[in-house]
């Protein structure tokens, strides 16, 4: 048991340092904020005003107000077919506040924000007239000062994926071929309008080539987080037979709790007859009886004993 656990430790460690290797060489987009608005490459902003630093999930993030302007060159930055763009965000809203804050944008091309009543948002425009629009409840509401992940993956033809802290919110299965091409020259933080104003600090911003999977986006978040314990509110889990529940992890880190899916966890599971983990979000309840499931992520370890009664 413990040859295998330490085997799906390194595989999940190899999951987020193989991505983000095949990221680099594919000419990934990075902005880690670490005091300088330049990219990893050393690419600068094409404009920029009133964007300050402040201490975010690793070193430093960006916040950006009503007053910011944060833009980019678009050039040689994605791949119309394959990609995931994906960052942490601090917002100083919460997230059923009936308002509208984007986050990022390409003109009309790429849009992701979030709607007035706990939902975030992705448009990916396809042709001149039609678009796709994904909108995802979020999992739990976001309170100001919350850290929290967004990610959004297409793989076309086949699916496009919208993620909240690591779940997946949307899915679109779609035989088009690619995005609509000729991007503007510009990428955008936040703006046009001061009332749709990110009004959040930035970290880790990530524009990929390829399309990355739930457990790549799961072992990209917890990449830069500095794990102390580990909790979920699932515990205990009463399912009848068939039943099934969306669960995460709390974990305690260095910017506060952060959720995580389970996704981001390796699972030990005592009796997978009882209840099983899946679509990497949810426990199923397969027979009666009770079995211990246990998670660890970053050497943190929780467990949850979901149970299901005699029917």
């Amino acid at each position: 048991m413990k040859r295998q656990f330490l085997a799906a430790t390194i595989l999940l460690l190899c999951t987020v340092s193989l991505g983000y290797a095949q990221d680099e060489a594919q000419g990934s987009f990075v902005l880690r904020f670490d005091n300088t608005l330049n990219s990893t490459t050393g690419e600068a902003p094409t404009q920029t005003s009133g964007v300050t630093f402040n201490p975010a999930i690793a070193g430093q993030g960006a916040l950006l107000t009503a007053t910011s302007v944060l833009d980019y060159s678009s050039a040689n930055k994605f791949d119309l077919s394959h990609g995931t763009i994906e960052f942490w965000i601090k917002p100083q809203w919460p997230s059923d506040d009936g308002r509208t804050n984007i986050f990022f944008r390409v003109d009309d091309r790429i849009l992701i924000f979030k709607g007035g009543n706990n939902s975030v948002y992705c448009r990916l425009r396809h042709s001149a007239q039609s678009q796709f629009e994904m909108a995802g409840i979020l999992p739990r509401a976001w309170a100001p000062g919350e850290w929290h992940h967004v990610a959004v993956t297409w793989s076309l033809p086949g699916k496009i994926v919208l993620y909240a802290d690591g779940a997946a919110v949307s899915e679109l299965d779609t035989t088009v071929q690619s995005l609509f091409g000729n991007l503007p020259p510009a990428i955008s933080f936040g703006r046009p309008d001061p009332n749709e104003a990110a009004n959040a600090l930035f970290d880790e911003f990530r524009i990929s080539k390829i399309a990355r999977s739930p457990k790549q986006i799961a072992a990209g978040m917890i990449s830069r987080l500095q794990i102390s314990t580990l909790s979920s509110e699932a515990d205990p889990l009463k399912l009848f037979r068939d039943w099934n529940v969306a669960t995460d992890l709390a974990a305690q880190t260095q910017v506060g709790v952060v959720r995580l899916p389970l996704t981001a966890a390796v699972i030990e599971n005592e009796n997978p007859g009882v209840a099983i983990v899946t679509q990497g979000t949810r426990i199923k309840a397969l027979a009666t009886g009770v079995t211990k499931i246990k998670a660890t992520v970053n050497q943190a370890t929780t467990s949850i004993a979901p149970g299901s009664p005699q029917l």
